[in-house]
C-alpha cells in the first residue's frame, strides 16, 4: 500500500469535500484504493487526506489526474503539502 498525503487549508471544508468525491472513478480507473478525510480540530477547514494506492508507481502516476487538480481548486487557501512515494 502506497500513500500520497496531501495538507492544505481549505476555503470551506463542507464545499471541498464533494468535489473529491466527484473525481473518485476517475482515481479507480488509476489505481486507486480509497482515501480518508481529516480535519484540525482547530481549525475545521485545514484538511489532511491520505489518498490510497495499490503500488507507488501507479501512486507517483496519479499525482497529476485531473481529480487532484480539482481538488486543489475547490477553494484553498494555501497551498498545499503533497508527499508522494520516493522514487
Amino acid at each position: 500500500m502506497t500513500t500520497i498525503l496531501i495538507d492544505h487549508r481549505v476555503e470551506s471544508s463542507d464545499g471541498w469535500k464533494p468535489s473529491v468525491d466527484d473525481h473518485a472513478a476517475v482515481r479507480a480507473e488509476h489505481g486507486s484504493e480509497g482515501y480518508r478525510l481529516f480535519r484540525d480540530t482547530d481549525d475545521p477547514n485545514r484538511v489532511v487526506v491520505p489518498f490510497e494506492w495499490a503500488d507507488a508507481e501507479r501512486a507517483r502516476a496519479s499525482v497529476g489526474l485531473t481529480g487532484h487538480a480539482a481538488s486543489r481548486t475547490a477553494g484553498p487557501t494555501a497551498a498545499a503539502t503533497v508527499r508522494r512515494p520516493a522514487a
